[in-house]
């Protein structure tokens, strides 16, 4: 049935507000007939009985004691509401969620406590409004939007568009969240209703705001890389960086004119006008805006505008350097200038950023921006879930107190946690453009809105104005950057954000002079390292990198704060030395004590975080930071483990282990992971999430303690290495050097001038892609073992090739090894070579791969350092790693990386060298060996049958049999010549016998299968220890 669409507003309001108090219990009808009037469905009008949309929708709460109660939902709808009714039956006299019997709850006893006055209990709607969020969380989705209804006089909304379930806040401002029935005559009203009903998302504000910085965006980032293209031609690398921030300084020194142009700090929009009237003058622009630009720092009357400017002072305008423009670029500022800026989102200038940064630049500072979605994620549990428990605590005291009667009590409690909210203090220590400290901002003055919403309910209406001088403010908001522009930026963006929802809260009212108070909370400075100075040592080769002491290091001062949450810079730890050079590296290095060399870099900010947590007094409550995933593998997992593990503990309260990052033409191909800590033992309670959707916007939530694996079975951090496996697994070789490949014809060519009983040091090569795809047939050529003056003397046309080809590409390595030995790879592997030395194959699987799937290389084939060898020419061997049970473990110990929706990243460490085999010398092992043989060669058969066919395909068709995928006529027999079905089922049989090897049934679950191993891992490796098994 469709919903019918009722005109007559004056009929509805009418009768709902004449209504007694027994029709008023009547919420379903009034929701029907509301339904009526916005022209959205009621409840059973498209599908009766559907309990994605209905009225008394039962839900089941589950306790900490794991015991489950039923409840009612008065109204839900999937995707889009939780509904409660404040006349529902349930709130009736002496109903479970009476009101006077919740309030009741909330009083203390006393010698002459009254019954509180309807007016009090119509005051506290917010008692719906908490039980509206119970209800929410007992789904399985957090919906965008709360209503409550108070029928026949109000609909209160409440969104929470980042569906957390845990920043419900007042719909579209405090101003204008309370509907009453009067408003339903304005068709504006009715429409935010109907869409609240039928498209919810379709009124997130960062919509609409993302359209008018997109269109801002547009036009800005042209001008600075068209500013940038005629001013930095022909200059060098120091001259274009200098150039360029310049320009970025111009630029943000026009934007923050046009917003203050919108918002009418300056008035009569007079920058747009002196844009405008320089149209066909715009070479003469720069003059008047210098004018402007230097006026603002001080106030006073504008020449160039004819008006007078207000003191701005800040910063901002201390240094001004206007640039002439072109016509094009002027026309882009007048374009720019004509827009709204109240919407605008602050987070456009770190866009804006990145295009004035020198690329080089970019690379040295990891730089990526956060969307703002993925940063409100972190901040809610990292800064606004303990805020917020803090405020509900209060406001349930001062309800009490106003109940009873005790306005002013009630009130000097609200008073005192605003006092206290004013004081809090929160760092980024790698702020970048101040994504993060804007949003920790924005949601921390959502939070003072609901206090000064509970004071105007009890009777104090004067709002923001009466704070004047202590509301939460960039004051409270510190920063560390590296990169000065940014530095800067950061602090402009804070003054934006701040005004935006000033001039919301005030109605338009001019803030106090200066307009911008210059707090220096943003420090430009990097964030672990501060040295005397830096001494540069005289280069010894061509190309390679200056060698630079940091003389006198030591750490970056933090300053104290209550909160830390950032997104440091993605640097891997095999990276470090690359990007930052050796001395820097060394200089961390010192710093730390010599400590987690070999991780991330991220994890040096994750370690000082803690460290300052964890100190005599530290005022810090928690710290939670966007990493990559990578640090739950070995080497960055070992920085959590130690401070997990020491004394004084911390714990980890909030973890996404593996969340997907921004996708599109520039950004990132990274997936990411977050963690919030605090002081404490492990108490249970940690917020665990996993995204259920590509985009992660919706998550399944579980609790418990968290590892330091960012996983709730903290056991499987604590599994080791066994012996048993050791000097097993290897990477194949680095090159450090693409000359060292070779076709086979030009190999053979090059052979052709070599001693004739020489031998070949020429080898078949493959890497990941060889396997993976095709083999693309090439070799290379491998002196190792030989020195420098027998491969020039026995082999002179491959030796000349390699000065050629490699010699010039090493000679610009800042490590002396390679430099020196540049005609042997980077990383022979030495070790790797003994291992399979007497083998006539090994195994092998791509270390980084869409599907896990291991096979048979011959010896005389050399692996590439992007492929795991097992040394070991075993079938059985190969068998057990081509089951379900290692493909399990695989998967949780896994990284995740790029463009892969599963687990993809080969950690040889903990996917093999801590894998406990089964018993391979029983009838199973023999029935899993002969099972092993029969796929490795049923595989190579079908792909040497086409050219076309790929290891990736063929594990792409049996994945589809997994999901059951409808096949077309040429799929199926596409499928059937490719063998899919058989290899499918050699699978399944492998999977059965390796069972039988370990004497465990064939139904486990994955996750069954991973709990037996950590135990069998535990064991074996305390028997290893006692010596009991060799």
């Amino acid at each position: 049935m469709l919903a019918e669409q009722s005109n007559d507003v004056d009929a509805f309001i009418a009768h709902w507000s004449a209504a007694p108090i027994s029709e008023r219990a009547h919420y379903q009808t009034f929701i029907i007939q509301l339904c009526r009037l916005i022209g959205a469905p009621a409840p059973d009008d498209e599908r009766a009985g559907d309990l994605d949309y209905c009225f008394e929708r039962p839900i089941q709460f589950l306790h900490d004691n794991g015991l489950t109660t039923t409840g009612w939902i008065d109204c839900a709808k999937r995707g889009c509401f939780v509904l409660e009714a404040k006349q529902s039956r349930k709130r009736r006299d002496g109903g479970p969620l009476d009101p006077a019997a919740q309030l009741a709850l909330l009083s203390k006893p006393a010698a002459r406590s009254r019954a509180p006055s309807q007016e009090a209990l119509d005051r506290v709607m917010r008692i719906a409004k908490r039980q509206a969020e119970n209800y929410a969380k007992a789904l399985d989705e957090w919906p965008p939007f709360l209503i409550t209804v108070d029928v026949g006089r109000s609909i209160e909304l409440w969104s929470d568009f980042a569906r957390q379930g845990k920043i419900y806040a007042p719909f579209p401002d405090r101003a204008g969240h309370r509907i009453t029935l009067e408003h339903l005559r304005s068709p504006d009203v009715r429409e935010r209703l109907r869409r609240v009903w039928t498209d919810p998302m379709s009124l997130d504000p960062a919509a609409r705001s993302a359209e008018v910085t997109t269109d801002i965006a547009t036009s800005l980032a042209w001008l600075v890389k068209s500013i940038n293209n005629r001013r930095q031609f022909g200059l060098g690398r120091v001259e274009r960086t200098a150039q360029a921030a310049k320009t970025a300084r111009f630029v943000m020194q026009c934007i923050f004119a046009m917003f203050a142009d919108s918002v009418k700090l300056i008035t009569h929009r007079s920058f747009l006008d002196l844009l405008q009237s320089h149209r066909g003058t715009a070479d003469r622009f720069h003059e008047g805006a210098r004018d402007l630009f230097i006026t603002m720092e001080k106030g006073g009357y504008c020449v160039a505008t004819r008006q007078t400017v207000p003191w701005f002072n800040g910063g901002l305008y201390k240094t001004v350097e206007t640039l002439p423009i072109t016509e094009d670029e002027l026309a882009a500022l007048i374009a720019a200038a004509k827009c709204d800026w109240t919407d605008v989102e602050p987070a456009i200038f770190g866009t804006l950023l990145e295009q004035a940064l020198d690329p080089a630049e970019r690379a040295e500072l990891g730089a990526h921006y956060t969307p703002r979605a993925f940063v409100e994620r972190l901040v809610e549990p990292t800064i606004m879930e303990p805020l917020r428990a803090d405020w509900e605590a209060v406001e349930a005291e001062a309800v009490a107190d106003f109940v009873q009667g005790d306005t002013m009590k009630a009130r000097r409690r609200l008073h005192a946690f605003h006092a206290q909210l004013c004081k809090t203090r929160v760092l980024d220590p790698a702020c970048g453009t101040g994504n993060f400290l804007y949003v920790a901002m924005r949601m921390m003055k959502e939070l003072e809105e609901e206090v000064f919403g509970t004071l105007g309910e009890m009777g104090e209406h004067q709002g923001v104005l009466a704070f004047q001088g202590q509301v939460v403010s960039p004051e409270q908001f510190y920063g560390i950057e590296k990169n000065a522009n940014a530095a800067w930026i950061a602090e402009m963006v804070m003054w934006i954000g701040y005004l935006q929802w000033y001039f919301k809260a005030t109605g338009g009212s001019s803030p106090s002079e200066p307009i911008l108070k210059n707090f220096r909370t943003i420090r430009h400075a990097d964030a672990l390292l501060d040295y005397a100075r830096v001494e540069a040592a005289p280069v010894q080769a061509a190309g390679v990198r200056e060698a630079e002491t940091y003389v006198d290091p030591r750490p970056t001062p933090w300053p104290s704060v209550h909160f830390i949450v950032g997104n440091p810079p993605f640097i891997g730890g095999k990276g470090l030395r690359r990007e930052l050079g050796d001395g820097y590296v060394d200089a961390l290095a010192t710093i730390r004590g010599g400590r987690f060399l070999s991780a991330d870099f991220v994890t040096a900010w994750w370690d000082r975080a803690a460290e300052i947590l964890t100190q005599p007094g530290s005022i810090l409550r928690r710290f939670g930071f966007i990493t990559t995933n990578s640090i739950t593998q070995t080497f960055s997992r070992r920085v959590l483990e130690h401070h997990l593990r020491a004394t004084p503990p911390i714990r980890l309260v909030f973890a996404i282990p593996d969340h997907p990052w921004v996708r599109g033409a520039g950004c990132a191909d990274v997936r990411i992971a977050m963690s919030v800590a605090e002081r404490g033992e492990p108490d249970g309670h940690g917020r665990w999430l996993r995204p259920v959707d590509p985009d992660a916007v919706t998550f399944e939530e579980r609790h418990g303690d968290i590892g330091a694996d960012l996983m709730l079975d903290s056991r499987l951090a604590q599994v080791r290495p066994l012996k048993a496996n050791a000097c097993l697994a290897y990477r194949g070789v680095q090159l450090m050097g693409a000359g060292f490949q070779v076709t086979p014809e030009r190999a053979k060519a090059l052979l052709a001038g070599s001693d004739a009983d020489a031998p070949s040091p020429v080898r078949d090569y493959r890497n990941g892609r060889d396997l993976a795809d095709r083999p693309r047939g090439v070799q290379v050529i491998d002196f190792f073992g030989w020195d420098e003056g027998e491969a020039r003397r026995r082999h002179p046309l491959l030796f000349q090739h390699l000065i050629e080809a490699v010699k010039p590409e090493r000679d610009r390595n800042n490590r002396a090894s390679y430099r020196e030995n540049w005609w042997i790879f980077g990383e022979p592997r030495r070790d790797l070579r003994a291992a399979l030395q007497g083998l006539s194959r090994y195994i092998v699987t791509v270390e980084t791969a869409k599907h896990r799937w291991f096979r048979f290389l011959d010896a005389s084939v050399l692996p590439d350092n992007k492929l795991v060898v097992i040394a070991s020419d075993d079938p059985a061997v190969l068998g057990v790693l081509s089951s379900r049970h290692h493909r399990a473990w695989f998967a949780a110990n896994a990284g995740r990386i790029g463009e892969y929706e599963r687990e993809a990243v080969y950690v040889k460490g903990v996917c093999f060298d801590a894998f406990p085999l089964p018993d391979l010398t029983g009838a199973a092992a023999a029935e899993i060996a002969v099972l092993a043989e029969e796929l490795d060669a049923l595989r190579a058969s079908v792909l040497s049958a086409s050219p076309v066919r790929t290891m990736t395909g063929l594990y792409n068709d049996r994945a589809r049999i997994g999901q059951g995928d409808a096949l077309t006529e040429v799929e199926r027999e596409a499928q059937e010549s490719a063998r899919i079905g058989l290899i499918d089922h050699l699978h399944q049989r492998l999977d059965q016998q390796v069972s039988r090897a370990y004497g465990w049934p064939d139904d486990l679950t994955d996750a069954q299968i991973v709990d037996r191993l950590i135990g069998l891992n535990h064991a074996r490796a305390e028997q290893e220890a006692a010596g009991e098994v060799a």
